[in-house]
């Protein structure tokens, strides 16, 4: 999106006030529950993403605010456009932390600083390109709504509109007649990803709209997307995955209102992940009361090359089948992947 430099406006953004020590508070004792430890084994304590990944919420948010503070001012104005992003990167890092210590009202304090991530200081005043990483753009919304479900879809709406604006410059550049294959691939594949940004803003919209008791409302857009998707009937491949996602979100949504049918069509519907697909319909199954149905299904999943989340979800719910079943000694084979939330 280009626009012409502005006189009051550095070329590059400058984010030094995000690097002040002032912008974080001192965490509150944090006790992980079982079976997460303490203290992270030595040779992760300094990694970043490895704390993150491991789970050492308290270390990874304290090291981030550590390494943002750090950063060397003076590179910092020289305009270092990978150290801004590396400052940013740093940010999500300590956000994303703060909200799984459960401390989300602290993660909005510290995100006040951040301020309007789609506003022109964030930007390059030549290109009008934003500096700010995506990911850090979305997970801001959930964090400065707090909770707000109407302010976070005016921010998604927000953004679709940044997204839009990224996608049409674009494809302005693509119908240029003198690109060469390499620039014509490389803007190609930044069209896909800008359109599969902005699909995805669907679903986070839909989200938010359950968040208000809207679900009329978050029921149709699903399946206007959906409907998009499929073309009249000519699925094009490369939307499978992403109808799979939408039929998913509308299986459990359709199974949060008690419409078991409906829900266990679109679950049928989520054709590319048969793993995902058996979860949802054993999880009708369940709510139907129809506990051999459920096992049945559950026990066929072949969990080994899926994500760990799916293992311990397919355990939690056989756990469920076993114990409406009154089979209680059988649960104990479950442990520890059965929790009572």
């Amino acid at each position: 999106m280009a626009s012409k430099p502005r006189n009051n406006m550095p070329e590059i953004p400058d984010i030094t006030h995000l690097v002040d020590q002032r912008c974080f508070h001192t965490l509150p004792v944090y006790n992980p529950p079982q079976p997460f430890s303490m203290s992270p084994p030595e040779e992760i304590a300094g990694d970043l993403e490895a704390l993150y990944r491991e789970r050492f919420y308290k270390h990874a948010a304290d090291l981030a605010r550590r390494q943002i503070i750090e950063t060397p001012v003076e590179q910092l104005r020289t305009g270092d456009l990978g150290l801004i992003r590396r400052v940013f990167d740093l940010w999500t890092v300590r956000q994303s932390a703060l909200i799984m210590m459960r401390l989300a009202s602290l993660a909005k304090e510290e995100a006040k600083y951040l301020d309007d991530l789609l506003s022109a200081r964030y930007r390059i005043a030549s290109t009008g390109q934003s500096v700010v990483p995506w990911k850090l753009k979305l997970l801001a919304v959930r964090v400065q709504a707090g909770g707000d479900s109407q302010a976070g879809i005016a921010r998604y709406y927000s953004l679709a509109r940044d997204a839009r604006s990224e996608l049409s410059a674009i494809r302005r550049q693509l119908r240029t007649e003198d690109l060469n294959e390499t620039s014509r691939e490389t803007l190609e594949a930044e069209a896909r990803l800008w359109s599969d940004r902005l699909r995805n803003l669907g679903l986070y919209t839909s989200t938010m709209l359950v968040g208000t008791k809207d679900i009329k409302s978050a029921l149709e857009l699903l399946e206007s997307m959906y409907d998009d998707c499929s073309n009249l009937g000519s699925v094009d491949p490369e939307n499978v995955p992403f109808m799979g996602k939408v039929a998913f979100a509308l299986g459990l949504l359709y199974l949060q209102i008690g419409d078991t049918i409906s829900a266990r069509q679109w679950f049928k519907n989520v054709e590319q992940d048969e793993v995902l697909r058996d979860l949802g319909i054993s999880v009708c199954s369940i709510a139907d009361l129809d506990w051999d149905t459920a096992e049945s299904t559950l026990n066929k999943i072949d969990v080994s090359d899926t994500a760990s989340s799916i293992p311990i979800a397919v355990k939690n719910n056989l756990a469920v089948t076993e114990i409406y079943k009154g089979r209680l000694n059988n649960v104990s084979s479950f442990f520890p992947f059965f929790f009572i939330i």
